[in-house]
């Protein structure tokens, strides 16, 4: 992610308020496009459903089949992400990037045969019109696709491009949707349709870029699968950490009073989802600042210091890049801590107890949108957290936070469900912050030991 930061932070540089608009578009598309354009695409169609007439029960579920998409799709690409995202960072490291177009076929082909697998087993006996389970497992399986694509967009850099794929399949989708409801089709069916095709010409366009940029396509389609025998960690990190990011949605969904199913086929609890919905929306302007300048100020100083290591500098030198590593990374994440804190409190007060109440959602959600914007502000600091032990190829330790993210998770969540309504959103608070806090103890004995960690694992630097 670190190059992608280095080419935004170049339009940010500019002193004029659009290069600094364009900077924070075109960051916020290439750092978080699928979960921008999800949240878009929702926001969007919600309205158009509603002002359409449509009735509560299509509502229901259409927001019902987009929450199934999105998250399921992360979870059925969130190992395989981990792994290419380390090989293509390796070839590109080596000057070595003619296989990399390839490694994109072959882990698009792994991720579409297991979740055309699963999304058959779970619509095969539903009992959804025909149309429409076609139409959500093709989203299902387009977003898994976009999910895999981000990982070889980092390593492009025609970020115009990019956020003009996204805006693309955003106004095909309403275009098309709209069109196919004044020649008189059903107005859901109408959108899903419409959302099919939008989703389709953000894939076919985000394709022409990358291939465009790595040009070269080998047999080599599975090559990126050692990796998967050499750092077994790297897959089971990213697949754990997602699974705690939604694992107490799920558990609501399944045991929780709030829980509902719709149309006989999704299970989902309306009040949690949506405040899990607005809470998601909070980590994103911080998301893009770490991108932009927290990761790319840290990585400079990891830079110099692997350098110094590695080029057989002198002691006193060694020391003191590792002493200004330490520091800015210090720094970079206490103001990232700090801005964060910022736009939770702000989000709570404001979003919560004026917006939302505003909009007509009920004190039930409103309360768990409060606790969940805490509890992703403490899950996005573990994040962050496993992200710099990774730059340390201190796999061991980032999954440890993971597994123990994930159990909590689990274990808190179920918790809360058992104790009763009260407790309702604390699970993933308490998991979150306890994972961050082991986390933050993690990285500070893994910064005293740097230097042997690279003497002895040789971690590659630019």
């Amino acid at each position: 992610m670190a190059g992608i930061g280095f080419e935004l932070k170049k339009i940010f540089i500019k002193d004029k308020m659009s290069s600094s608009v364009k900077g924070f578009t075109y960051a916020s598309i290439v750092t978080a496009g699928p979960m921008i354009v999800n949240l878009l695409m929702i926001s969007i169609i919600g309205r158009i459903l509603l002002r359409a007439g449509a009735s509560l029960k299509h509502l229901e579920l259409f927001y019902a089949s987009m929450t199934y998409s999105y998250i399921f799709s992360l979870l059925n690409v969130s190992g395989i992400v981990m792994i290419i995202s380390r090989y293509a960072s390796d070839k590109i490291y080596i000057n070595n990037t003619k296989n990399i177009l390839a490694s994109m076929i072959g882990s698009i082909a792994i991720c579409v045969g297991t979740g055309a697998v699963a999304g058959f087993i779970f619509y095969i006996y539903s009992p959804l019109p025909v149309v429409f389970k076609l139409f959500s497992y093709m989203i299902f399986i387009e977003l898994s696709i976009i999910n895999i694509l981000m990982v070889y967009i980092s390593a492009v850099k025609d970020y115009k491009k990019v956020a003009l794929s996204f805006a693309l399949g955003l106004v095909t989708t309403i275009v098309i949707g709209m069109v196919l409801k004044s020649l008189g089709l059903e107005i859901l069916t109408s959108m899903m349709l419409g959302l099919t095709i939008g989703y389709f010409v953000n894939i076919f366009f985000l394709l022409v870029v990358i291939k465009k940029f790595f040009n070269v396509i080998t047999d080599k389609t599975f090559e990126f699968i050692k990796y998967v025998k050499k750092m077994p960690l790297l897959f089971f990190i990213n697949l754990l950490f997602t699974g705690g990011l939604f694992g107490h949605n799920i558990i609501f969904w399944l045991w929780s009073d709030l829980s509902v199913k719709a149309m006989g086929t999704y299970l989902i609890a309306p009040a949690y989802d949506t405040a899990t919905f607005y809470a998601v929306i909070t980590i994103i302007p911080s998301l893009v600042v770490f991108v932009v300048k927290t990761e790319t100020s840290f990585y400079e100083k990891y830079k110099e210091f692997g350098q110094a290591i590695l080029n057989g500098g002198t002691f006193r030198d060694i020391k003191n890049t590792k002493k200004s590593m330490v520091l800015v990374l210090r720094n970079q994440l206490s103001l990232i801590v700090k801005l964060q804190l910022i736009i939770t409190v702000l989000s709570v007060m404001i979003g919560g107890n004026i917006i939302l109440a505003n909009i007509g959602y009920d004190s039930m959600t409103i309360k768990l949108f409060v606790l969940l914007a805490i509890g992703y502000f403490f899950t996005y600091m573990t994040f962050i957290l496993i992200t710099v032990l990774l730059y340390f190829d201190n796999q061991e330790d980032a999954f440890k936070i993971a597994l123990m993210f994930f159990s909590f998770t689990v274990i808190f969540t179920s918790i809360t469900i058992f104790v009763g309504e009260m407790t309702y959103g604390f699970g993933l608070s308490i998991a979150a912050f306890l994972s961050m806090s082991y986390g933050g103890v993690l990285l500070l004995k893994t910064l005293e030991d740097v230097d042997y960690r690279i003497f002895t694992k040789m971690t590659y630097y630019e």
